[in-house]
């Protein structure tokens, strides 16, 4: 339903819906003010209403969508008390897996910046490749100023744990959870083939009469020379993470190798939620920020992303935001109530 127009006696009805208004031609990431609101034809919705929310979409159209999800965000941005003084970059994406357009999109949005300041990562994903999530927060750490912050208001999962291990502070909070580090093959962690000979053995040492079976089995199945090069993937992930700790737990009681080893060796599952309190007693509560103001910022842009997928849901559309660099994309056939695939670290590694 469209929105009430707005009852105001004293102004001449301008006939837009409540929420809009009109404002003059300009960048979309340019903060919006009030003061040249009659200067041109072009209608600015209110995002922050619902009632805006359903009327942009139901234009059907994604250009004019992506546009406005754009100037609402930096909008806010540059009206946070906090984040007006950074440089931020967003990594919102629980469709697809960290690649290497992510790492492209991030380090275009960087080099787009007039002033270098500190920098603030707001990060959801479910994972990804190693190499690149290494090189974002490497990007990061090169053109910050002094700080590079990142500010998880839900799932940073696997690859994305490890490219905030590169961050000079994490802010999270109720809602937010770091993951293992375990490289997957074919949707299961490389340890798990090590597990499961120690596992075959055990059963052979118990059961000797068996172990003609296991042997044919293990011949007919597995590819022997593998499982070295998957040990060696598998401590690939580890380097990565001290690589990026590197220098950033002087203060910290743990090494930054036992760090790494706890991340990549320590959870049994690779969904097992790493809380606010567990990573700060990991990390250290130097770089560990719990329920901050930047972590607020981050759950109102995880909030108003919802609601966006929400109305699309709403009206009967399968669509999904991803939001990377500075800009938004509409992915169709995916919808946040439930079916997107959880992509994570993955090199497809067959015998």
């Amino acid at each position: 339903m469209e929105p009430d127009v707005q009852d105001n006696q004293e102004d001449v009805d301008s006939g837009l819906p409540e929420g809009m208004q009109s404002v003059p031609d300009q960048n979309p990431l340019q903060s919006v003010n009030a003061e040249g609101a009659n200067e041109s034809n072009e209608r600015v919705y209110d995002l922050s209403r619902i009632e805006s929310i359903l009327s942009l979409l139901k234009t059907g159209k994604d250009e004019l969508i992506k546009k406005e999800i754009n100037r609402h965000i930096f909008n806010l941005m540059g009206k946070d008390d906090y984040c007006k003084n950074y440089n931020v970059v967003f990594l919102f994406d629980v469709v697809n897996s960290i690649n290497r357009v992510h790492a492209e999109k991030i380090y275009t949005a960087i080099q787009n910046f007039e002033e270098k300041k500190d920098i603030i990562l707001f990060l959801r994903s479910r994972g990804g490749k190693v190499e690149p999530s290494y090189l974002i927060s490497q990007l990061c750490n090169k053109f910050k100023l002094s700080k590079f912050i990142v500010s998880i208001p839900a799932e940073a999962k696997s690859a994305a744990t490890l490219l905030s291990f590169g961050a000079d502070e994490i802010h999270m909070g109720p809602m937010s959870e770091l993951g293992p580090i375990d490289l997957q093959v074919d949707g299961l962690p490389l340890q798990s083939i090590s597990g499961a000979l120690e596992k075959i053995a055990a059963i052979v040492q118990k059961f000797p009469e068996a172990s003609d079976m296991f042997a044919k089995y293990l011949t007919d199945n597995l590819n022997i020379g593998l499982i070295g090069y998957y040990d060696r993937v598998s401590e690939s992930a580890s380097q990565y993470a001290q690589m990026l700790l590197k220098g950033k737990h002087e203060d910290n009681t743990r090494s930054v190798e036992e760090i790494a080893a706890h991340f990549t060796n320590h959870y049994k599952d690779h969904g097992f939620v790493i809380d606010v309190a567990e990573s700060a007693s990991i990390l250290g509560e130097y770089m560990v920020k719990d329920d901050t103001p930047i972590y607020k910022t981050g759950s109102k842009v995880l909030e108003f992303f919802t609601n966006i997928e929400f109305t699309f849901a709403l009206l009967g559309q399968r669509k999904t935001l991803v939001f990377v660099g500075n800009s938004c994309e509409i992915i169709t056939g995916n919808s946040f109530l439930g079916g997107i695939k959880d992509e994570v670290s993955s090199r497809n590694i067959k015998s």
